[in-house]
């Protein structure tokens, strides 16, 4: 991923293949740079409000959209690539950390990926 252009680049084999549109975190939310590892892959997550806790079950109003890529945890917080309900915003840096993508886009990127599969983030 290169947040400066705000693209996800997907490699198989040293090749590129694809690449997706993003969102990134806003300011005092950036979405982390460096070396990861895929840790989490879910279908229809359910999201947890990172202020109220409050649990939204999949569906039209769920903001990860229909697919998440977790990559990053504390163990309490995680941050990952997944869909959005609010594809307007892509390309803008709007998120609580995560990689936003078009629904489309990442229901192709889970297709592509699994637990390990790395991910370099280029500031």
């Amino acid at each position: 991923m290169d947040l400066s252009d705000r693209q996800v680049y997907l490699f198989q084999d040293g090749i590129q293949v694809a690449n997706y549109e993003i969102s990134i975190g806003q300011t005092g939310w950036e979405t982390p740079t460096g070396d990861f590892r895929v840790v989490n892959l879910q279908t229809d997550p359910v999201w947890q409000h990172p202020f109220t806790g409050q649990l939204v079950p999949p569906g039209a109003d769920n903001p990860l959209g229909s697919r998440w890529i977790g990559f990053w945890t504390d163990g309490n917080h995680q941050i990952g690539l997944h869909g959005t309900n609010q594809a307007d915003l892509i390309g803008q840096a709007v998120s609580h950390g995560c990689i936003r993508l078009r629904d489309s886009d990442i229901q192709t990127l889970y297709t592509q990926v699994a637990i390990g599969t790395a991910i370099l983030i280029r500031p």
